[in-house]
């Protein structure tokens, strides 16, 4: 199979490059419509399936709510020997769980502001890694390259189209 190179339009003035912009602002205000459309379709999806789930989860919630409620009630003759009871369609039972909460009146917040302030807590601490790219940019070129990195220019080509200006034109 030949390969073919790829044919893009060409632009010889100044009128041609503003009509160019005019047609890119015109092919994305096209796309904003196809987004939002689909978007709205996405949305009304998620509401209808929504609402179809809604009275589902809440018999399934209803159901569990009385399992535990005879789960509870028969607990000293249900688990005497065993914490699981397997049935025919699932299993039920009681477990042993714990939450991590603080303490009454104190938010995470608070719990955190004591763990900085306290030595000797700091491994409870988790600290993410990150680099901060900023400030190797102001690095000389030498200690960049003790880093394994480089700083990298080029001038490249952009451009902006002006929605407001185009809407009026078109």
């Amino acid at each position: 199979m030949s390969r073919t190179k790829p044919k893009t339009p060409q632009i010889a003035n100044a009128n041609q490059a503003d009509e160019t912009l005019a047609e890119i602002a015109s092919l994305t205000r096209e796309l904003a419509t196809i987004d939002l459309e689909m978007n709205t379709a996405i949305d009304a999806a998620k509401a209808d399936a929504r609402d179809k789930a809604a009275p589902i989860q809440a018999r399934i919630k209803t159901l569990g709510d009385a399992l535990g409620a005879y789960a509870t009630y028969n607990k000293a003759e249900l688990f005497t020997k065993v914490k699981t009871i397997n049935a025919n369609h699932g299993r039920y039972g009681f477990r042993k769980t714990s939450s991590l909460k603080p303490l009454p009146k104190l938010k995470w917040a608070d719990v955190l502001d004591k763990v900085v302030a306290t030595k000797g807590f700091a491994f409870l601490l988790r600290v993410k890694k990150e680099l901060n790219k900023e400030a190797i940019r102001e690095l000389p070129e030498s200690q960049m390259e003790q880093l394994g990195c480089r700083l990298v220019r080029a001038d490249e080509f952009w451009y902006e189209v002006e929605q407001d200006e185009v809407e009026n034109v078109a």
